[in-house]
């Protein structure tokens, strides 16, 4: 949806049409990115449909208007994150949206608390740290408050990077789904399995634009 919209900014339609040829979004999601006649109004057809089902998404095309794509996806991703954290879901497919909840709060903190914004974070409900705790860090303004929240998620300390903190993050996600998977008769094993290929395709991805050019730790980009 957001490679559609991207897109479409640029008025490239033929290359909307082609993501979404074997996409398995909704036709009527499909039929709104090909349709309208520019992002904006792609924006708002979408904000309508979304909020048919919860009002968490309201404030979408508003959000593109006003800050652009970025703020669109971010909006869109934390409502449908607090969404499936607040279902009834599978054990397992639970603890999944719950670490990635956490995961986006703990970033967005980190982030705000390195470059000393003033406003706060947005912290996303449904995570399995406590909106409280994340609060404390915050006021105390030090980013390495963030340390016992870290290791009480992943086991353990990360340094305190951009690159060092996500992936910590991520790797402790796979640790999770991992241990979820032993169990062969257990949906934990099929989101086990999809995470694998993802980090292999993602970590190949990047072994291939990096290559020999790549001046950084290449091991802090890569997820575990």
């Amino acid at each position: 949806m957001i490679l559609c919209l991207r897109n479409k900014q640029g008025r490239e339609d033929g290359t909307v049409r082609d993501l979404l040829r074997q996409s398995l979004l909704d036709r009527r999601v499909k039929r709104m990115l090909t349709e309208s006649r520019d992002a904006h109004a792609a924006a708002r057809a979408l904000e309508t449909l979304l909020l048919c089902y919860d009002p968490l998404f309201k404030g979408l095309a508003a959000g593109y208007a006003q800050e652009g794509l970025r703020s669109f996806e971010e909006r869109l991703s934390g409502g449908f994150l607090v969404l499936r954290a607040g279902q009834k879901l599978h054990p397992a497919v639970a603890a999944f949206f719950r670490y990635l909840v956490d995961i986006r709060n703990l970033l967005s903190l980190y982030k705000h608390l390195r470059w000393k914004l003033r406003e706060a974070p947005p912290v996303l409900a449904g995570g399995k740290i406590q909106r409280g705790l994340l609060v404390q860090v915050w006021k105390g303004g030090d980013p390495s408050g963030l340390g016992p929240l870290l290791e009480r998620l992943t086991g353990s300390r990360p340094e305190l990077t951009a690159s060092g903190l996500e992936g910590a993050l991520l790797g402790g996600l796979s640790d999770l789904l991992r241990r979820q998977g032993r169990d062969p008769l257990q949906a934990g094993v099929l989101l086990d399995y999809l995470w694998r290929s993802y980090v292999q395709a993602r970590n190949r991805s990047l072994l291939q634009r990096m290559g020999d050019s790549f001046e950084g730790d290449l091991a802090e980009e890569l997820i575990r």
